[in-house]
């Protein structure tokens, strides 16, 4: 729950491309093996598909290394910024 909140309350413009399912770009299924986006997370964690925190951890990080394969060259420092985030986030509803 507190995660879906913290997607909501984020920058909605920065945060359009990680919002919706990414395989709608142009080849991004030949440069992505395991495409994940946070309308997925979203939904999985409000039907309980997570059984372990590591497995959200690790869709969370998808976010971070996906773009860096999709747009290589680019600055992502801003993204790893949102990981980080999101990852506290799964971190203080655990403490809860």
């Amino acid at each position: 729950k507190e995660l879906s909140i913290a997607i909501a309350s984020l920058d909605r413009e920065s945060l359009q491309m990680f919002l919706e399912d990414p395989t709608i770009y142009d080849h991004y299924v030949d440069e992505v093996p395991c495409p994940m986006y946070l309308n997925l997370i979203t939904t999985r964690l409000q039907s309980g598909y997570y059984r372990t925190v590591a497995h959200i951890r690790h869709d969370i990080g998808l976010l971070l290394h996906n773009y860096k394969l999709y747009n290589a060259g680019e600055d992502s420092e801003w993204v790893a910024e949102i990981q980080e985030m999101l990852l506290e986030c799964v971190e203080s509803e655990l403490r809860c």
